[in-house]
């Protein structure tokens, strides 16, 4: 084996062994492998929420013997499995352009993260077979061993998440390598914000897919599941949406204590105007959720004022460094968290008079017209549909965010951006010798 790299570096090194550096044809080098990242982290991503909104409605089916819950979990059980060879498809395409357009990026980060990338990848052998039983087997197992399989694959998938997330937090903050990026400072805030952001635009996209079905459907049965599961998708989403500037601030506390430059570029320097445009589509994605709650059983006024509140809140939060001067952190996020709060009151007030509406649609007094969420409200709809579709547009641009604020550097620390193409060369050494 030793003469066999041996020959290897020599061939490769000395110049007998001759291999241009690849370039892209007329995109360049950045685009391709951006798009097919952000094709399979989109899917990553459903995945991640999907799953475990699917164990959470099962609990609840097998808890409240609720068939709805049953049914939701198998629906999001199966798109899940159908999208998961996708994603990882994607995955492959964009690794293989990683390998030959930045190959001492790549080069860099696996010699650097192995044991954790082997970890990662290897669940995967547990985490097939096991979705693929799960997926089959529903009704087919008793109820608390088909949950409890449920909830491995769930746990499998967020473990995947967990371990690759360390390699995002030391682009940032690179204070260790290997598994001691779980502990670096920006870990655990990056970890939860990922993870939230997941949960929260897959409940929110899937609320828009159920208000979509409601206008669809033929039978008066199928137009209650659909109006039950387009209500219950966006309190979901609406109560994670919340904690994502929660999560936010602490990130950006941790990044302001810690890597003062990335800090300074996210929130006013280079990528501080991509950092506004992000606020104004969280805001968006905020002030359709409050229409949508407040309309969802007619158009009316009766969460006008909390509406108009949410509104000033976000104005306040979107705007950018020039009007605010040196206070942009703190100002944002007080105005953002008083938008936050307004619309937490709103989903409490709304939910508890929400038990109303959905007990009058199951079981209508004699006479009187089934009362169907969202059905008569036009306005909630296109609410719906607009802060799902913004959601999953929010949460891919976080990413791209994430990577604007870097600056020039491909590795924080260890490689720039302008040495991050081309062949890999590896540090002396590495290679044996005799």
């Amino acid at each position: 084996m030793i003469h066999l790299l041996q020959l290897f570096h020599v061939l490769f090194f000395s110049g007998s062994l001759y291999v241009p550096v690849p370039n892209f044809p007329v995109v360049g080098n950045s685009l391709p492998v951006g798009v097919f990242f952000i094709a399979h982290v989109t899917i990553a991503e459903y995945s991640i929420g999907a799953i475990i909104l699917a164990v959470a409605l099962e609990t609840w089916a097998v808890v409240k013997h609720d068939p709805r819950g049953m049914r939701y979990a198998r629906a999001l059980t199966n798109s899940y499995y159908l999208l998961f060879s996708l994603g990882a498809t994607f995955a492959v395409f964009a690794v293989m352009l990683m390998i030959g357009l930045w190959g001492p990026l790549m080069g860099t980060l696996i010699n650097e993260f192995l044991p954790v990338v082997a970890v990662a990848f290897g669940l995967f052998i547990v985490l097939m077979p096991a979705l693929v039983v799960y997926r089959n087997s529903f009704g087919k197992m008793g109820p608390r061993a088909h949950l409890a399989l449920g909830m491995l694959v769930a746990a499998l998938q967020t473990l995947f998440l967990v371990l690759i997330v360390a390699i995002d937090s030391y682009l940032i903050t690179p204070t260790a390598t290997s598994y001691g990026a779980l502990a670096s400072p920006s870990y655990l805030p990056l970890l939860l914000h990922r993870l939230v952001g997941s949960i929260s635009w897959t409940a929110l996209l899937l609320a828009a897919v159920a208000v979509i079905r409601l206008r669809q459907a033929g039978s008066e049965e199928e137009r209650l599941f659909q109006s039950w599961a387009a209500r219950l998708n966006l309190r979901i989403g609406v109560v994670f949406l919340m904690l994502m500037p929660v999560i936010g601030y602490i990130l950006l506390l941790t990044l302001q204590g810690s890597v003062v430059g990335y800090f300074d570029n996210l929130v006013g320097g280079s990528a501080g105007n991509a950092m506004v445009l992000q606020m104004c589509i969280f805001s968006i994605v905020l002030i359709s959720a409050n229409v949508a709650i407040g309309w969802e059983k007619e158009p009316g006024t009766s969460s006008g004022v909390m509406l108009l509140l949410v509104i000033v809140g976000c104005t306040v939060g979107t705007l950018p460094s020039s009007v605010l001067g040196p206070s942009i952190f703190l100002l944002r996020y007080i105005g953002t968290a008083f938008a936050v709060v307004i619309t937490m009151l709103n989903l409490i007030w709304h939910s508890l008079a929400g038990t109303e509406v959905e007990a009058a649609a199951a079981h209508p007094a004699p006479g009187a017209q089934r009362l169907i969420a969202f059905e008569g409200s036009a306005a909630a709809r296109w609410a719906v549909v607009i802060a799902g579709v913004l959601a999953a547009v929010l949460a891919l641009y976080m990413g791209y965010l994430k990577e604007e604020a870097r600056g020039t550097y491909a590795v924080y620390g260890v490689l720039q951006q302008s040495a991050a193409h081309g062949h890999y060369q590896p540090p002396a050494g590495i290679y044996p010798t005799s």
